[in-house]
């Protein structure tokens, strides 16, 4: 019995800190880095809450389905490009995805001023007239996005911006539960 009980502690240990762990991953993970990606949010003009530049458009359906798309459309001035610059933490790695529509308009995306090359290009798995950019970046504090239409017009929509995890990020909690584990069986031993 008392081998039991030993036992189920070590398994009561190990559940709590996986638990912890969870926990703390999905409360960092939760944070929105850019504000009105969808662009279902109007200015209360023409243009997307959140956004400097470009035309909200309600009446085309987005990548996703949802209400609103940004159009970059360079014959109208103060629509060719949209940016919106926000907080960061130095240092750490993002991962920008967005997705356009208009395979011959493929925008110019900038960040802090330098234009990027994606990482990867893939079609949409929600709607096959989008087109998704991936692309890796570093944030310094306070970072801007910027978004530049090339001549006629492009649509985009489902900008978002996630922190990449470090490689060994788990280290001190793998190391918190291995030593749970250890000191319960060094109990068991000594018993």
């Amino acid at each position: 019995l008392q081998r039991w009980a030993h036992q189920m502690e070590v398994f009561v240990r190990s559940v709590v800190v996986l638990v912890m762990m969870v926990c703390l991953k999905a409360s960092v993970m939760a944070v929105p880095l850019v504000q009105n990606g969808d662009f279902s949010v109007s200015d209360g003009g023409s243009g997307a809450a959140g956004w400097t530049g470009g035309i909200r458009n309600i009446g085309s359906t987005g990548n996703t389905g949802g209400p609103g798309i940004l159009i970059l459309n360079t014959s109208f001035p103060g629509a060719g490009s949209s940016s919106q610059t926000g907080d960061t933490t130095a240092g750490q790695a993002y991962l920008l995805q967005l997705f356009y529509f208009n395979l011959n308009n493929i925008p110019i995306v900038s960040w802090n001023g330098s234009v990027l090359t994606p990482f990867e290009t893939f079609i949409s798995t929600t709607n096959a007239n989008y087109t998704g950019l991936r692309f890796s970046v570093v944030g310094t504090g306070l970072d801007t996005i910027t978004f530049t239409g090339v001549p006629l017009q492009t649509g985009i929509d489902d900008v978002s911006l996630t922190a990449v995890p470090e490689l060994g990020s788990d280290l001190p909690w793998g190391l918190i539960a291995g030593m749970l584990l250890v000191t319960g069986r060094r109990r068991k031993r000594n018993a």
